[in-house]
């Protein structure tokens, strides 16, 4: 019981990071197919920096759904620590 609770704290934990890399902006490297995105096209043809800069001021500033994330990952950490209290008790 207690190494089951302990696995579940580990992946509580890890789940706390995956829902702080939603606050990231992401692009793909390559398509279905194996070409490029057209992320990465459109990311390479940002040369001059008004191009950047639009590019910038497309990205949220602030991640309502990912912020939700967080909470409740952080909730669900709370939960398995005392679950994991329980266990070791």
């Amino acid at each position: 019981d207690i190494l089951v609770a302990e696995n579940q704290l580990i992946i509580a934990h890890a789940d706390i990071g995956i829902a702080y890399s939603d606050l990231f902006p992401s692009i793909s490297l390559t398509g279905l197919l194996g070409g490029s995105s057209l992320e990465l096209i459109h990311l390479l043809k940002l040369s001059t920096g008004i191009g950047i800069a639009q590019a910038a001021l497309s990205i949220p500033l602030v991640n309502a759904a990912a912020y939700q994330k967080i909470q409740a990952a952080k909730a669900g950490s709370k939960v398995s620590v005392f679950h994991y209290l329980e266990a070791v008790r």
